[in-house]
């Protein structure tokens, strides 16, 4: 994430739900419904056309682009509407019954929803890259001279451990088969409207 745009790489990861289908059979001994192949399809066609249609290019990350793309009204927005969608999910989750299949679809979306923001990720490993190459001293003076970073790398974990917690709690209660597909597309969608509305990659 640190070397390409995050709206290009972030539907890449719906292979995931590919590999799982293909796997799953094998591992856990789960079989994919006709509905679920005819999903992979579409999901390979669309990740091609993104990989294809995708914005290839972008600038390199140094604290003021990254203080210029955090810090705006649209992505502050952003934010506090995942913030509200996510008390909202975990809100519905407690009130239903394990096992209920309506609470693990919800589930698999917070989690996913939380992990597709790669911004965080994307801004500190492309801030990671651009120092490094500078040598250690700004290494060492950017990311010592403002909080913003370490905040940002901070967050990029926080939300990395969120996801894994909610994914590995939804996975003892359902069907892998459901919850990757769900936890994936949930995932893309998150992390493509992020790439917009923080990053700004289709400005």
């Amino acid at each position: 994430y640190g070397q390409a745009p995050q709206n290009l790489l972030a539907p890449l990861s719906g292979f995931d739900v590919l590999w799982n289908i293909l796997l799953v059979p094998y591992t856990l001994g789960e079989r994919a419904s006709l509905t679920q192949i005819v999903g992979c399809i579409l999901l390979v066609a669309g990740t091609a056309l993104t990989a294809d249609a995708g914005p290839h290019t972008e600038r390199p990350y140094t604290l003021d682009i990254m203080r210029e793309r955090l810090l705006t009204r649209s992505a502050l927005t952003y934010i506090a509407v995942e913030v509200a969608l996510f008390l909202l999910g975990m809100t519905y989750v407690a009130r239903q019954p394990i096992g209920c299949r309506r609470r693990g679809f919800v589930l698999g979306c917070v989690a996913g929803g939380i992990g597709g923001n790669l911004f965080c990720m994307k801004a500190a490993a492309s801030l990671i890259s651009v120092t490094w190459a500078g040598g250690l001293d700004y290494f060492l003076q950017v990311w010592t001279s403002n909080p913003l970073p370490l905040i940002v790398a901070g967050s990029a974990a926080l939300i990395g451990a969120s996801s894994a917690v909610l994914l590995a709690h939804a996975m003892r209660e359902f069907d892998a088969t459901m919850m990757v597909a769900t936890y994936e597309g949930a995932f893309v969608i998150s992390g493509c409207a992020s790439g917009v509305a923080v990053l700004g990659e289709l400005d």
